[in-house]
């Protein structure tokens, strides 16, 4: 188990990892944690989740285990700080958590076709439902701005009649992210 967590601590997939000797609580994103637990005896575990008032909101009893990963989905909660706190019976191991730390993600790229003057944009965002996209020359002209719904992934081909020297492709999403990207 602990093999594991390692692995995926060193392979970069998730950020923050806060371990000890039997436990490491991981947190995702903003709305979502991983707890790992391991143990080399069976017993009973505690997980709780407290507010900033100390004010218990979740609780839950693991029963006869000496090892388990679970997700906790916290976005039905109001955004602020948590505390998780893990009891074994022979160790208390407590977390803070912050929801309100939104990691907005946008990916996007643009890739020059085989077809002289076409361009296949690629957009994926996991939050956002719909983004503008403004594209420009090289006298930053605009030649093209429309927005289009976002499904967490979209693609489109643009084509374009005349010289595409210095395109710029301007992605901006309902969520307030943005990128610029220069086609080559």
């Amino acid at each position: 188990m602990l093999t594991i967590v390692s692995s995926v601590v060193l392979a970069g997939g998730i950020d923050n990892p806060k371990a000890s000797s039997k436990i490491a609580i991981m947190q995702k994103d903003a709305d979502h944690i991983q707890l790992f637990y391991k143990n080399t005896k069976v017993t009973t575990i505690e997980v709780s989740i407290y507010d900033t008032e100390n004010k218990l909101l979740f609780t839950e009893v693991i029963r006869k285990s000496d090892g388990f990963i679970r997700p906790y989905d916290l976005s039905a909660m109001k955004k602020g700080e948590y505390t998780v706190v893990v009891n074994d019976g022979t160790e208390e191991f407590v977390e803070k958590i912050n929801t309100s730390n939104r990691k907005v993600l946008l990916l996007s790229n643009v890739i020059s076709m085989k077809k002289k003057d076409s361009f296949l944009l690629t957009v994926a965002d996991e939050k956002a439902k719909r983004f503008t996209v403004r594209i420009t020359d090289q006298n930053d002209r605009v030649l093209y701005e429309q927005e289009e719904s976002l499904n967490k992934q979209y693609s489109k081909i643009y084509n374009f009649a005349n010289n595409t020297e210095g395109l710029k492709f301007l992605v901006t999403t309902d969520q307030g992210a943005s990128t610029l990207i220069s086609a080559k």
